[in-house]
C-alpha cells in the first residue's frame, strides 16, 4: 500500500524539480478577452450561394472600452462574402462566462475579421488600409519591458486548418511590420519580434503606437481564442528525475522525519 504521506512528499519533490514543465509568462496582455464585444453581419439579400462579389462589411462603428484591453479600447471590423452570416462574439456576457473571442462563419460564407488596438480613436474606416490606423493612439508602449520578451503568444482554444493570422505592429513613427501564419492544428502560436524586425528593421518595439490583427479564412471557418499577449522566455527547464527516484526521495525523506521523531 502507499503510504499517502510518501505520496504527498513525492508530489511536492516534483514540483520542485520542475516536472510540471516551464511555460512562457505573459508580461503584457494586449487583450485577455474579459471585456465584452459582438459584432455581427447578417445574410444579403441575393446571395443564395458563395459568391465573391456578394460582400457585407461592418465596420468598427461600436468601440468596447475596459479592462484588460492595451490601451483600454478595442475596435472590430468584419467583411463577410456569402449568404449566411459572421458572428464575432467576445467576452463572458457572450460567451457563457468565459474569456474568449469567438469568431464564427455560416455555412457558405467566409470573412475577414480585423481586430484593431490604438487608443480611443474609434476606427470609422475600414482597418485593412494601414492609413486608417492610428499609429501613435498606445502613445509608445514599450513590448521589450525585459530582456526575455520575445513575441506575441496567441492562446488558441480551437480554430479550423488554414485559418490565416496575420499580426501588425506600427511604432510611434509610423513605421510597421507584419509577420502571418497559418495554422495546421488547433495550437498556440507566437509571433517572434525576430520575425517583425526581418520584416521591418526600422520598426521599435520600445515605443509601439498601434496593434492589427487580421483573420481569414476558408469557407464557414471558426475560431476561438483565449489571449493575446506578450511573452517572455520560458525559464531554462530543470531536467526532471524519474518516477523512481522521485518515490525513493519521497520515502526517504519521511524515514528521516520519524527518525527524527
Amino acid at each position: 500500500m502507499i503510504n499517502k504521506r510518501a505520496l504527498q512528499i513525492t508530489t511536492a519533490a516534483a514540483l520542485a524539480f520542475g516536472v510540471l514543465g516551464a511555460q512562457a509568462a505573459v508580461i503584457l496582455p494586449i487583450d485577455d478577452f474579459s471585456t465584452d464585444q459582438l459584432q455581427q453581419v447578417t445574410g444579403a439579400s441575393g446571395c443564395d450561394t458563395f459568391d465573391p462579389g456578394c460582400t457585407v462589411v461592418k465596420n468598427p462603428d461600436t468601440q468596447a472600452s475596459g479592462v484588460g484591453l492595451l490601451g483600454g479600447y478595442r475596435d472590430v471590423f468584419i467583411e463577410k462574402t456569402g449568404p449566411s452570416g459572421t458572428t464575432v462574439a467576445i467576452g463572458p456576457g457572450n460567451l457563457g462566462g468565459n474569456d474568449w473571442m469567438a469568431v464564427s462563419n455560416d455555412a457558405l460564407t467566409t470573412s475577414e475579421v480585423v481586430i484593431v488596438w490604438d487608443g480611443a480613436n474609434p476606427i470609422s474606416a475600414d482597418p485593412r488600409i494601414d492609413t486608417n490606423i492610428d499609429t501613435t493612439g498606445l502613445g509608445g508602449i514599450d513590448f521589450t519591458p525585459t530582456p526575455g520578451s520575445h513575441g506575441v503568444l496567441m492562446e488558441v482554444i480551437s480554430i479550423d486548418l488554414d485559418v490565416t493570422a496575420t499580426l501588425s505592429l506600427w511604432d510611434t513613427d509610423g513605421d510597421m511590420a507584419s509577420v502571418s501564419y497559418t495554422f495546421a492544428a488547433s495550437e498556440n502560436y507566437t509571433f517572434q519580434f525576430s520575425d517583425f524586425l526581418a520584416d521591418n528593421a526600422l520598426l521599435d518595439l520600445d515605443r509601439i503606437g498601434a496593434v492589427r490583427l487580421w483573420l481569414t479564412g476558408p469557407e464557414a471557418w471558426d475560431g476561438v481564442f483565449d489571449l493575446v499577449g506578450v511573452v517572455n522566455d520560458p525559464p531554462t527547464p530543470v531536467p526532471a528525475p524519474t518516477p523512481l527516484a522521485l518515490l525513493g526521495f519521497g520515502l526517504l525523506t519521511l524515514a528521516k522525519r520519524r527518525r527524527r521523531g
